[in-house]
């Protein structure tokens, strides 16, 4: 009877460790399986955001290729404007520009185009638009004087150039004129001051207001209320005859935007 006794407590021990060292091994291949799903998942997550990276790497790199190509193109027309600009315009007292003063301006006029930050004068307009303004101002000699005392191939006055930088908190640079870096950058700063009163589905009445407000003043006989009205500069200048010669200079500084824009074959 004892012997019983003492066979059923072992076999119960047996059973009883039999399950706990079934117990231990399931919970050990759940582990082992559930590591191996969790490793699974993270070789695929690891691969898609490898994928994902190339994918995005080889279109920034794509894309910057492009905008350095672009940008290529963009550099040698417009150098090439200029140089032939000047053999067809010689002056005999001003200098013409440096070839790396060409590179500044062009390189400066290209920063500011691509950066979203001037609308009215962004890519692709933004690279031929300042070309416009300088040519009809200057003919891209950058020593002109104007008649009231404009200065840079932009002609800006002492106290407008004073007024932009203001404006946007920036200090004063004096002889700014002297630097292609600082002249584009009033151009861009003062033609986005100008041209948000103009915006328009029209770029050519965009374009043409605002070079009248760059020529003849933005607060100067209501020049603001005639465009929200509708009117158009032709009918502005019958009021204003005193301004007509802003007519011949606005429809120039368009007409000079695009035949240089058309004239480009990289965009």
């Amino acid at each position: 009877m004892k012997f019983v006794v003492i066979l059923k407590s072992y076999l119960t021990w047996v059973i009883v460790s039999c399950l706990i060292i079934i117990s231990l091994v399931v919970v050990f291949f759940n582990f082992k399986i559930e590591k191996i799903i969790s490793d699974t998942k993270s070789m695929v997550e690891l691969n898609n955001s490898r994928e994902q990276f190339y994918i995005e790497w080889h279109a920034q790199v794509s894309s910057h290729n492009q905008n350095e190509h672009i940008k290529s193109l963009y550099f040698n027309y417009a150098s090439e404007l200029i140089r032939q600009h000047y053999q067809k315009r010689p002056s005999q007292v001003c200098r013409q520009m440096r070839p790396d003063e060409i590179y500044n301006l062009l390189d400066t006029i290209y920063t500011y185009s691509v950066s979203g930050l001037f609308p009215t004068a962004g890519y692709p307009d933004g690279l031929f638009l300042p070309l416009a303004f300088a040519c009809v101002e200057t003919d891209f000699y950058p020593d002109v004087i104007g008649e009231d005392g404009e200065r840079s191939i932009f002609q800006f006055m002492d106290l407008t150039a004073r007024a932009v930088f203001a404006d946007n908190g920036k200090p004063f640079v004096d002889n700014f004129w002297q630097s292609p870096n600082e002249s584009v950058w009033l151009w861009f700063n003062y033609y986005r001051q100008l041209s948000t009163n103009f915006v328009n589905e029209d770029k050519e009445r965009e374009v043409r207001w605002s070079a009248l407000a760059y020529n003849a003043g933005l607060y100067r006989n209501r020049l603001v209320p005639y465009f929200q009205n509708g009117s158009s500069i032709e009918a502005y200048l019958k009021e204003y005859p005193l301004l007509k010669g802003s007519l011949v200079y606005n429809r120039k500084v368009y007409e000079t935007f695009l035949e240089y824009k058309n004239g480009f074959g990289g965009i």
